[in-house]
């Protein structure tokens, strides 16, 4: 993960904006220990931030050097985007190496990262169960119950809206196709493979809760606005610049 330097202070992020209205909601405080998410929730939430910013990614791939004055300091533009680029062939080349084949949507695709960074490899794509299917299932069980610290969570978050970005700016072609591939020729396989490796994953939590399929334009209307919304608060000078007037209300 990079050094948190390379992202903005002050002023919430755009990662913190986008999830003021779905994280409190994850948020559990238990009678020991300070507040924290539960490691499946702060996972699914990964996946629809990234997916979010993907797409945001890819639609304003051309005006980068100014989508990048949202979330990094001032002068530090041009470290932040080559980071970006870097992190997110690395990402896709580690999910390949482990998966055999490229992400097929964004759930998925986060899913299997998290879990795999955490010491669990899940029956995606072509990878084999190490050990077990017992002691897989046990290992699943016990990082379901992981609570992640609320301050973690947080940088958490505020670097996968990071590495989505740079996810659509480098990938626009595969961003399209996974998100394309998952909402608008829904497909219930991939969330009962994961249901077969012992995930307990909500169909759409956070993703859309009606059976409505939402086009990748309407998502990127959707993306756009938030960005709109965040930039006229605390960036207005970058409303204009990055052509986002007609999205605010």
């Amino acid at each position: 993960m990079a050094s948190n330097s390379r992202l903005k202070p002050g002023p919430p992020t755009l990662g913190q904006f986008m999830m003021r209205g779905i994280v409190p909601n994850a948020i559990k405080k238990g009678l020991f220990g300070g507040p924290h998410i539960l490691f499946p929730d702060l996972v699914n939430i990964c996946a629809f931030l990234f997916q979010s910013n993907a797409i945001i990614g890819r639609v304003r791939r051309s005006q980068i050097d100014l989508l990048a004055k949202l979330f990094t300091e001032p002068g530090r533009e041009s470290d932040l985007i080559p980071w970006l680029r870097q992190r997110s062939n690395k990402q896709l080349n580690e999910y390949k190496d482990v998966f055999g084949e490229e992400p097929t949507d964004f759930q998925t695709y986060i899913t299997g990262l998290e879990y795999q960074t955490a010491g669990i490899t899940l029956q995606f794509g072509n990878a084999q169960l190490r050990g077990s299917l017992k002691e897989h299932t046990k290992q699943v069980e016990k990082q379901s119950k992981y609570k992640v610290p609320l301050d973690f969570a947080d940088q958490k978050l505020q670097m996968t809206a990071v590495e989505g970005i740079g996810f659509g700016i480098e990938y626009p072609d595969l961003t399209e196709k996974m998100y394309r591939g998952a909402n608008e020729n829904i497909d219930r396989e991939n969330g009962n493979n994961a249901r077969q490796a012992g995930l307990d994953i909500p169909w759409c939590f956070p993703f859309q809760q009606n059976p409505d399929v939402i086009t990748l334009e309407e998502q990127e209307n959707i993306a756009l606005s938030m960005v709109a919304a965040y930039a006229s608060e605390y960036h207005p000078q970058l409303v204009t610049p990055l052509d986002l007037d007609g999205y605010l209300e």
